[in-house]
């Protein structure tokens, strides 16, 4: 097994760097006229693989109503997810993109024991650490409905899933995003999101053998969680675009610039502010008089 990980490290190199790991995080979002906002709140401390607690945070900014509760569904483990909550403050969702699910604690190498006989690729996609990609939420908290991989994927696209580390690739990043490691937030190279967050778009992974390099669109109802055909015609404020407004990633590559990132609960439309940013280099400081 120890030689089959070594081959299926060389044979997906931008899979076989594992590198700095973002800290957990589920990034809230407020409604399209600021109405209504989800938060989510860790219970105690957060370990970055686990085992976690979270609660969600469910709040109408006219009335001061404010529900929280215990946030069902969501990975014990790593976790870099992002909410989004319609228009009308009645459902929200969750979109975990590549990171496993597990009910507790991450296991860092857990992927090699989901392979089959072919190094990388799970024996069992129905596995739960491949579910939970969408979840789609009430405002009181209660499921509505999940979406896993097999619910979103044609057959040829599951047979060219594969799983390293602590992650399962079943879909690409968007164009602009040459990696999701380098990226403000994971969630905003995988996704597109409508302007009224009410619908994602995601990139099916290329099955093996096809030669196109951009894979299949996927588009979900983030408010029952409906697969939509992927060329129905949508109003302006349906229609996914970018998910975040301002530079795609940090401004430099220093750890606690991207750690230091507080993201907007309307990232479609109002950048984040970044809490901390490395000092110029000494050739651009101006000197002293």
């Amino acid at each position: 097994m120890r030689t089959l990980a070594i081959l299926v490290l060389l044979a997906l190199p931008s899979l076989a760097r594992a590198g700095y790991e973002m800290p957990c995080h589920i990034d809230g979002c407020q409604s399209v006229d600021g109405r209504y906002t989800i938060i989510a709140e860790p219970v105690g401390r957060i370990a970055n693989h686990g085992p976690n607690q979270w609660n969600f945070v469910w709040h109408d900014n006219r009335t001061s109503d404010t529900r929280k509760f215990p946030a069902k569904g969501v990975s014990g483990g790593q976790t870099h997810s992002q909410l989004f909550i319609a228009p009308d403050g009645e459902t929200f969702a969750l979109f975990n993109h590549v990171t496993l699910w597990y009910p507790g604690k991450s296991d860092m190498h857990g992927a090699t024991k989901l392979w089959g006989d072919r190094a990388g690729t799970p024996k069992d996609i129905q596995h739960e650490a491949f579910s939970r990609r969408i979840i789609i939420y009430r405002k009181d908290g209660t499921i509505l409905k999940e979406l896993g991989i097999c619910d979103l994927l044609t057959p040829a696209e599951l047979e060219s899933v594969t799983t390293v580390f602590t992650r399962v690739h079943w879909i690409q990043e968007y164009p602009e995003f040459k990696t999701w490691k380098k990226a403000i937030r994971p969630a905003y190279a995988f996704c597109q999101v409508s302007p009224d967050y009410t619908v994602l778009e995601v990139h099916a992974i290329v099955p093996r053998g096809v030669k196109e390099r951009t894979g299949r669109i996927v588009r979900v109802s983030l408010t029952d969680g409906s697969v939509l055909p992927a060329d129905a015609r949508l109003s302006h404020e349906k229609t996914p675009v970018r998910p975040v407004v301002g530079p795609a990633e940090p401004p430099d590559a220093e750890t606690k610039t991207r750690e230091g990132f507080v993201p907007s609960l309307d990232p479609v439309r109002v950048p984040g502010k970044f809490g901390w940013t490395a000092p110029k280099p000494a050739n651009d400081l101006k000197p002293v008089e």
